[in-house]
């Protein structure tokens, strides 16, 4: 099914409370490209997240310092030159850089989300679910693009979510949420195995650097090499310092996954490596929203580069997950066949 989306269509009023709210605070270092309007060809560098809507679930895909790109209701996405994907329960969604977006089924897999591309673009890695019957378990899913065939690749008896596919490698990384608490995987797609477990690694968003070298959990704030498992730095008390330093609070109103609190909730690395940026909820003189910190992967130079963004709370299963996503893009380089 296409429908073509219509660019900023919206009443003066609402563009104005856009511009207010994705304004940005400029930063130096590893810049984050900016182009002044939305490409209609491929998308192209900068740092991509969803405008939350507050009246509903959903939110627009924004780059930094620009309007969202059209009225599509964008959940967690992915994004390469050509297109960005989400999934609404049984579709997969592809939406390109002018505002088309075409909707497809995948059958026998219901409540996808958190798709991620291959490195080739042509299959996506999902969580998903084959019935309704209870309990309920989440699962982790290959899609092929062009077949809508899907392969499942995790097999424990409790939920495994939040699949991330590597930059520039055939691994995927996931997440499974048992008794003994959250453990992150490593499965090699091409020798159909899984390659790594850390234990207490696990979150509801993981991200991989460039190189494939380092895991970042964005809850825990901490960085695991994935040849090893071990844990290289843990950042937690240096986010939490320069978050306070900038004159914010973080919001405890609520717990945030697993009781891990809510900042920070999610998280992606700069397309060399060097740096990170991740959102959480926050508090400042009494006016509560999400907002993204930069900083190197040694926990240093930790910057703001959004302002406070305004989100429901509702829609975020009590901010136990991000409603930004904050995906950092390379442009055409990011994959690489």
């Amino acid at each position: 099914m296409k429908h073509k989306i219509t660019l900023f269509f919206y009443l003066p009023s609402v563009i104005i409370v856009l511009l207010v709210a994705c304004s940005t605070i400029s930063i130096d270092e590893d810049q984050l490209i900016v182009p002044k309007t939305w490409p209609t060809t491929e998308f192209g560098p900068g740092l991509y997240y969803r405008q939350p809507f507050l009246d509903l679930p959903g939110g627009l895909l924004t780059s930094l310092g620009r309007l969202p790109l059209s009225t599509t209701n964008v959940e967690a996405f992915d994004i390469r030159p050509e297109a960005a994907v989400y999934a609404v329960n049984d579709q997969l969604v592809l939406v390109t850089p002018d505002g088309n977006a075409n909707s497809f089924l995948i059958p026998g897999i219901h409540q996808m989300d958190r798709p991620s591309f291959s490195p080739d673009g042509k299959k996506v890695v999902v969580q998903a679910r084959e019935t309704y019957t209870e309990p309920e378990d989440i699962n982790i899913y290959i899609v092929d693009l062009k077949t809508k065939k899907f392969k499942r690749i995790s097999h424990l008896d409790i939920n495994e979510e939040s699949p991330e596919w590597f930059t520039n490698q055939n691994k995927i990384a996931y997440t499974s949420f048992g008794p003994h608490g959250l453990v992150a995987h490593i499965y090699d797609v091409d020798s159909g195995m899984e390659i790594q477990t850390i234990p207490g690694g696990g979150s509801i968003h993981l991200t991989v650097s460039p190189d494939g070298s380092l895991l970042f959990n964005p809850v825990l704030a901490r960085l695991y090499n994935v040849a090893t498992g071990k844990m290289v730095v843990d950042l937690k008390d240096k986010i939490l310092s320069a978050i306070k330093d900038n004159g914010y609070n973080v919001d405890t109103r609520f717990q945030g996954q697993a009781g891990q609190g809510t900042f920070p909730m999610d998280a992606d690395f700069s397309p060399n490596g060097n740096h990170i940026v991740f959102d959480g909820a926050v508090e400042k003189n009494g006016k509560f929203g999400l907002i993204i910190f930069k900083m190197t992967t040694s926990g240093d130079n930790i910057t703001p580069i959004t302002r406070l963004i305004k989100v429901n709370p509702a829609f975020s299963n009590n901010n136990n997950y991000s409603q930004l996503a904050p995906n950092w893009f390379r442009g055409q380089v990011k994959y690489k066949p």
